[in-house]
């Protein structure tokens, strides 16, 4: 994973929270920074990173995943 793909994880799911489009790439587009901010606002980790639960167990899974939305 590059950090361009990581930035555009953070952008998008700020985005897809705000409603609205966000540019997430390594050459431009939204501050990642209020992207964090964002992300905050909605009760999401500044970083991108979430607990999540397994859909098996219900358990939740020991550690922080770095997810969001990403177009292929």
């Amino acid at each position: 994973m590059t950090v361009g793909k990581m930035i555009e994880l953070i952008s998008g799911k700020a985005g897809v929270l705000e409603g609205e489009c966000k540019y997430g790439t390594a050459f431009g587009g939204d501050p990642v920074d209020e992207m964090g901010k964002l992300l905050l606002k909605h009760g999401y980790s500044f970083d991108g990173k979430d607990l999540l639960m397994s859909g098996i167990t219900g358990e939740m899974i020991p550690c922080f995943v770095f997810s969001g939305p990403v177009f292929y």
